[in-house]
């Protein structure tokens, strides 16, 4: 097995991304601001010029909630979380809806669960629903369903998702928007430098994550690394880079060097 060329993959030939936004890019300390949300939005309209297809997997529908009630902590119990989540996703996609509206870019909502994703049935209309608002020219914007589904029939985090559907949908790339710069590596338990690319994810890389989940998330850099994991073993990279820095997504589709880039699995077998 061998390691495909990251960068030149994303200079060329891409066609269809999965971009998924954290809960963090929603917030300046604990004040909600929309700039970075603002920010990648613009990015995503550009990139749509050159005729890339563009899924976009987003946090902060509980974080929405919490803020319409004016709570600060993360709540621990789940029914807390999924009445949250029911409040602040139409406040999410409102904001979407008002980002993308300058630019007369209609949006979708789409919910999922364990079953949509891993049942053969719901799996392919799936793929018929997103190849249809491709057609469309709609930009999905796409959750779990975290206001019904069950411990059982959860996906788990908004990363994993992202990651299943990169994969599903054969997409060029999955693109992890964070307020982290990358993975950094770990020199006497202190954040050393940026980690530009990542060819295998050993032991020693997963021991350089330090889990630093926020008031406002369930997930962490544990949850990115194994998506990129789930990624590149199938062939697609991964970018795991900041959300807070101006135009991100347009410096890696100019194959340009931001954040951690994860190089996937090709087999050596022609």
């Amino acid at each position: 097995m061998k390691r495909k060329s990251g960068v030149k993959s994303l200079e060329s030939g891409v066609r269809r991304i999965v971009v998924k936004i954290g809960t963090s890019l929603f917030q300046e300390g604990s004040v909600f601001t929309p700039k970075y949300i603002a920010s990648i939005v613009d990015d995503i309209v550009e990139i749509r010029k050159k005729g890339i297809e563009v899924i976009i997997v987003s946090s902060g529908a509980i974080g929405c909630g919490m803020r319409a009630f004016g709570i600060a902590e993360y709540p621990k119990v789940i029914q807390e979380r999924q009445a949250l989540a029911s409040i602040g996703q139409p406040l999410l996609m409102e904001l979407y809806k008002s980002l993308f509206g300058k630019y007369n870019i209609v949006i979708s909502q789409i919910l999922l669960t364990h079953n949509e994703l891993f049942t053969k049935k719901s799996s392919l209309n799936i793929l018929n629903t997103f190849f249809l608002l491709f057609k469309l020219g709609v930009i999905p914007i796409v959750n779990e369903n975290d206001s019904v589904a069950t411990e059982e029939l959860k996906i788990g985090d908004n990363d994993t998702l992202s990651s299943h559907l990169a994969l599903l949908l054969n997409a060029s790339c999955l693109i992890i928007l964070t307020d982290e710069d990358g993975v950094y590596k770990l020199n006497n338990s202190e954040f050393e430098k940026i980690i530009p690319v990542i060819s295998e994810i050993t032991d020693e890389i997963r021991g350089f994550v330090k889990e630093k989940k926020g008031k406002n998330t369930i997930g962490g850099m544990k949850t990115k690394l194994k998506a990129a994991e789930m990624c590149i073993e199938s062939g697609i990279p991964a970018i795991i880079a900041s959300g807070k820095k101006e135009k991100t997504l347009k410096r890696i589709l100019a194959g340009k060097r931001e954040g951690t880039l994860f190089l996937p699995i090709v087999s050596s077998i022609t």
